[in-house]
């Protein structure tokens, strides 16, 4: 049974994905210290915010993959915004301040085969947050494993508590990176770096002299962004932009990330008023705690209740998404399989022996 679901799942690695409508990543510098906001731009709504304490020992999720998968110990606790199954976040803040952000970007090309374990596309963002309290460090150790694509086609910006970001993208069969001077703009959309950056300084106010575009082009929505990111901002200027970068009914979250505080805000299409996670200092840094989690579509407005983890809660909530992924009967059953996977996963998580 396990061979056949392991054979299904490598049918689905190559299947075409679905593009996304847009997404948008920024990070402003002000007075509060640096503020990452990010448009969740996609056809599901529903998502938790998982506390992911220090500690556990983990074997990257590779289902139906010939990787060999990459193991590891979480060094740092973190809070991840999750769709797709705990430990498969779509972007997240450890306790070192580490700001992990995920777009879609349809020229992602798979990474050359190799020796190196693999971690899926996903995962590689739980990776980063679980060992690393820098950009530096996250450049430093990016080719250490590949990144094995399971579904989505996608790029990352990176930033931390200093204000430091890069960009990583699986171009051209390796994972490519920008950042220090080369990081023109600390923003990211739906297409490659240097391509945004192009376009970007042909506009006024960025290097140009061409109107900034106000429709939802990834070009356009680059460039304002970067507009942005030129003078000082607070959080309540990231919410702000965030909504000049909107898209309509599919901007499902806006989150904004206070790397000094540790702290994140948020609201979701569903629930308008702004959520806080707390500092994630305040939340129990013992692996033998536990994960905790909260709906990110909580009414009340102010600080959330974190409560404890459950299998169940995990189970339904990406049971549901991933039925939305599908386009096909041969996607949903291919899907199925898939979820019932990444649901099984976390619940194998171990503590480290002390």
């Amino acid at each position: 049974m396990l061979m056949r679901a392991l054979a299904v799942l490598s049918i689905l690695v190559a299947l075409p994905t679905r593009p996304s409508h847009a997404c948008t990543t920024f990070r402003l510098q002000g007075p509060e210290g640096p503020v990452i906001g990010k448009s969740y731009d996609w056809d599901t709504a529903p998502g938790h915010l998982v506390w992911n304490p220090a500690g556990a020992r983990k074997r990257a999720f590779l289902p139906g993959l010939l990787d060999t998968p990459y193991e590891w110990t979480a060094r740092y606790g973190s809070a991840t915004f999750v769709q797709y199954g705990r430990e498969l976040p779509n972007g997240g803040m450890n306790t070192e301040g580490l700001v992990v952000e995920v777009m879609w970007l349809n020229e992602a090309e798979a990474m050359a085969v190799d020796r190196r374990p693999a971690v899926s596309e996903l995962q590689w963002i739980q990776l980063q947050l679980d060992r690393h309290a820098t950009v530096r460090e996250v450049v430093a150790a990016a080719d250490e494993v590949r990144i094995a694509r399971i579904y989505a086609r996608v790029h990352y910006l990176v930033c931390d508590a200093t204000g430091e970001c890069a960009a990583l993208e699986p171009l051209g069969g390796r994972l490519v990176v920008t950042h220090g001077d080369a990081l023109t703009f600390p923003v990211l959309a739906n297409e490659p770096y240097a391509d945004g950056l192009a376009s970007a300084q042909q506009c006024a106010g960025l290097g140009g002299k061409e109107a900034i575009g106000r429709t939802a082009r990834t070009g356009h929505r680059f460039a304002r962004a970067a507009k942005r990111t030129v003078t000082p901002g607070t959080p309540a200027d990231a919410f702000v932009q965030l909504e000049d970068v909107a898209q309509g009914g599919f901007t499902k979250w806006q989150i904004v990330y206070q790397p000094k505080t540790r702290e994140i805000a948020w609201r979701t299409s569903n629930a308008r008023a702004i959520k806080r996670s707390g500092p994630l200092s305040a939340l129990p840094a013992a692996c033998a705690t536990g994960a905790r989690y909260v709906d990110l579509d909580v009414e009340a407005a102010g600080p959330v209740t974190w409560v404890p983890w459950t299998a169940e809660a995990n189970t339904r909530l990406l049971t549901g998404n991933y039925e939305e992924l599908a386009t096909s009967t041969q996607e949903r059953r291919l899907l199925g399989v898939l979820a019932a996977a990444a649901a099984g996963y976390p619940v194998g998580i171990r503590c480290q022996s002390p």
